[in-house]
């Protein structure tokens, strides 16, 4: 569901992001979604080092909105405006005090703020206000409020069902199944566990048995994994190292 390249300058930010990923793929989508927000990787990669309150990017607000949570045509221009706003002056926040005690909170990164690069004041994204300010614990209590609203939105929820059922089930997956699993999704406020209960133990799953096909790179790894262990391989080249073109 989020993506980031892998090459050499970036490859231990991916690490440290597919080891986090790892140990909180049974949490819940908003602490998943957190976690990447405010990580290394994904701040370089979409240039949140350069949304300044003085030159908004939008680059990271537009993604986050239109990729990781709602998607096309669930935000406005503004809503992108205003979520650049939140959002400038971040940057690394890794292995920080402050991360370290807010570990459960924020995913293990706790977002740092740049106060001379930081916008002060009210925004209004997807119809909601938002403090941000007038200090810097308010601007993170506002940043957390409004990623957990977008994780528990219902076009989230939508978003993220139909790219499980997509992966598990068919590529077209029964309307059925996928708004039973968004009522579930929401009902336990994007906790992934109940979601993918259901979701295995559903008829629909059991049905579609033999009918998926792996990733040409999965058949390339069970391949090497089963009788070619002397092949060397650069891993960079399929675009999987160490986290994959999509998680």
């Amino acid at each position: 569901h989020f993506s980031l390249p892998y090459n050499t300058s970036m490859g231990l930010n991916i690490r440290r992001i597919d080891m986090q990923m790892r140990s909180m793929c049974f949490t819940s989508y908003g602490l998943i979604l957190k976690r990447v927000i405010f990580s290394d990787g994904m701040l370089n990669y979409l240039t949140n080092t350069s949304n300044v309150a003085s030159a908004p990017n939008q680059n990271l607000a537009r993604e986050t909105l239109e990729l990781y949570t709602v998607g096309l045509n669930n935000f406005t221009e503004t809503d992108v405006d205003q979520a650049s706003l939140l959002l400038t002056g971040l940057f690394k926040g890794w292995d920080t005090p402050a991360a370290q005690q807010n570990a459960a909170r924020w995913g293990g990164v706790y977002p740092c703020i740049d106060s001379s690069t930081h916008y002060y004041g009210r925004v209004r994204i997807c119809g909601l206000n938002y403090a941000n300010g007038p200090n810097d614990p308010a601007v993170r209590t506002s940043l957390d409020s409004w990623l957990q609203r977008m994780a528990n939105h219902p076009a989230t929820a939508a978003n993220v069902v139909n790219a499980l059922c997509r992966r598990f089930v068919s590529d077209d997956p029964p309307p059925s199944l996928v708004n039973a699993l968004v009522s579930t999704y929401l009902a336990n406020h994007s906790a992934i566990t109940p979601v993918l209960t259901q979701l295995f133990n559903s008829q629909e799953f059991l049905d579609s048995a033999g009918t998926k096909l792996r990733r040409p790179n999965e058949y390339f790894l069970a391949m090497y994994a089963a009788g070619a262990p002397q092949l060397s391989i650069n891993l960079s080249t399929l675009y999987e190292v160490p986290m994959g073109d999509t998680l």
